[in-house]
């Protein structure tokens, strides 16, 4: 929702993507961050290890601003969707 650089930002941003998954019942989510930003890649880590707590699975994908590799992209995405699936893909 917005950048966890703002104080307080945690709690806010878990209610957003926790209700979310509620709302639209998601089986999992895909977290992105880039390489150059730490505050994001905290965040995703926090928040990972509470997804997991509610069984809910994450893809995190760290990147670059510039990049090329749509394909690993692909892959990985594809991959993720599979295990939510059960390998019914």
């Amino acid at each position: 929702p917005f950048c966890p650089k703002n104080l307080g930002a945690h709690p806010f941003i878990n209610r957003e993507i926790f209700g979310r998954i509620k709302d639209y019942q998601l089986d999992g989510i895909i977290g992105q961050t880039f390489l150059c930003c730490e505050t994001w890649s905290g965040e995703l880590y926090i928040l990972n290890k509470e997804l997991k707590e509610a069984g809910v699975p994450m893809l995190r994908i760290e990147r670059e601003y510039a990049s090329d590799s749509s394909g690993q992209l692909q892959t990985r995405i594809q991959a993720f969707i599979e295990t939510l699936l059960g390998g019914a893909l």
